[in-house]
Parts: C-alpha cells; structure tokens; sequence
C-alpha cells in the first residue's frame, strides 16, 4: 500500500506543477517530510491527508485505497482552493528572511574578527 501511496503523492503533486518545497508549504508541512513521504520512507499524516482533500479536493478512499474517483466535488466554498501564488510568496519570504539572517552573522563575525585582530595588535606592541 505504501508505494501506491507514495506514488499517488507525487502524481498529484505533478499534477499541480509545484516542487516539494511550495507543496509542502501548502499542505502545512516541509520540503524533508514531502521527500520522505514520495520516496516511500514514511505515510502523510492526518493533517496532511486533510490539506490534501480541502486544498485539492482529493479522494481520500482514492488515495488510501484505491476505492472512487480521484478527485471529489469541489467544496462550495471558494476559500479551499489551493494557494499555489501565497506558497510562492511563504517560500520567498522564508528565503529573504534566512538570507538577513545569514547577513547579519557576516557582520557580526566581521566585527568580531577586527576587535581580534585589533587585540592581538595590542599583544603585539606590548610584547616589543
């Protein structure tokens, strides 16, 4: 059953034209458990399944077990569509956030190497 779920996973997945990461996004999960769950290592949990079936209106009983259509009758509601642009938008923003993040321990290391440097100089000239 495992490999049919995974490979259902992926399908759909494909299906949608999104990688792992903004699919993960927009089922409320990470790229690592989107990978784990095609490569066939663990199931997709209740939470998962449920994006799946309000985001994407899947079949469960198709998923799981085969039984019925794919796809189910879309909810009459239009907020269940999947948010394909706003997973873009999280995956961007998550992005530009660790690359400020990762600039700004640059500069703390710059800092941190001129007070050294600016110390062993000291060392020095006391030393001679």
């Amino acid at each position: 059953m495992l490999q049919l779920v995974k490979e259902r996973f992926r399908s759909i997945r494909k299906e949608m034209k999104l990688n792992q990461e903004v699919f993960g996004i927009n089922l409320g999960t990470n790229q690592v458990s989107i990978t784990e769950i095609e490569n066939g290592r663990k199931n997709p949990g209740m939470d998962i399944l449920l994006n799946l079936r309000t985001k994407y209106n899947i079949n469960l009983n198709w998923f799981i077990a085969g039984i019925g259509p794919e796809k189910c009758e879309p909810p009459k509601d239009e907020t269940h569509k999947p948010d394909i642009e706003g997973g873009y938008k999280a995956l961007l923003e998550s992005k530009n956030e660790t690359i400020e993040a990762l600039r700004f321990v640059i500069e703390t290391q710059k800092r941190l190497l001129a007070s050294l440097e600016e110390q062993n100089a000291e060392l020095k000239s006391k030393k001679q």
